[in-house]
């Protein structure tokens, strides 16, 4: 009797657990256009990771790599625009931490500097400034985002741009527009196919309460049915 009790609770407690969290990472490491990044640079040039959180939520964490591989310093490069896409939209992002970049959601290339495709998201800065005190996104810099949508995951941002209907033919799933390079020259960087880097063990995630209860109610349903063929 006990025993059987047992495993019918674990049963409704393992709908808990049930889904798993997924980690999906982008590694920017192709020239698209214009000037490329410094050979002494590290690579890849910047790093994207979507990684689940909760139920339709996303964490996003961009990081600036474009550091001098020696010395570990930034050698002046920085990063104005740096597009997605997703398969989930309207998406709302909410600022959680490091280099404030601005949001920007709906159809964009980036402007003619980013021969990629049109993107579906950008997370911008100016030239100049952003966001009123932060400096340049520039290397040995993070930035992270929660992003939101019903139905939202990190699987969600695998997803390429689409041809502009002009010269350019997309197929990228991400792309960058960098500044600064060499003596004010500036060139885009992204990934495609056969770049993208799922990383980490999938982690737990909890299941929507109602999912709980009706477990729950299993286990006591069979509880009582139990104890009146035991009588």
């Amino acid at each position: 009797m006990k025993k059987l009790l047992c495993a019918v609770v674990l049963s409704a407690l393992g709908a808990m657990v049930s889904a798993h969290a997924a980690v999906l990472t982008f590694n920017l490491t192709e020239s698209i256009n214009g000037a490329t990044p410094a050979a002494t640079d590290i690579t890849p040039w910047l790093t994207a990771t979507f990684t689940d959180t909760t139920a339709n939520h996303v964490q996003l964490t961009l990081k600036n790599n474009l550091v001098n591989a020696t010395t570990n310093t930034p050698t002046g490069e920085f990063v104005v625009d740096w597009l997605f896409n997703s398969n989930v939209l309207p998406i709302t992002a909410s600022y959680v931490s490091g280099f404030k970049a601005t949001f920007l959601l709906g159809d964009t290339n980036g402007g003619s500097n980013v021969q990629a495709g049109i993107f579906d998201m950008n997370f911008a800065c100016s030239s100049d400034n952003c966001s009123g005190n932060d400096p340049r996104f520039t290397g040995g810099m993070t930035s992270v985002f929660d992003l939101s949508a019903t139905g939202l995951s990190a699987t969600s941002f695998l997803t390429t741009s689409s041809a502009d209907g002009k010269q350019i033919a997309g197929g990228y799933y991400t792309a960058a527009d960098i500044r600064g390079i060499t003596v004010g020259n500036s060139g885009s960087i992204g990934t495609k196919d056969g770049k993208i880097t799922p990383t980490g063990d999938p982690v737990p995630v909890p299941e929507p309460m109602p999912l709980v209860l009706l477990g729950m109610g299993l286990a006591a349903f069979s509880l009582s049915r139990m104890k009146k063929k035991a009588s």
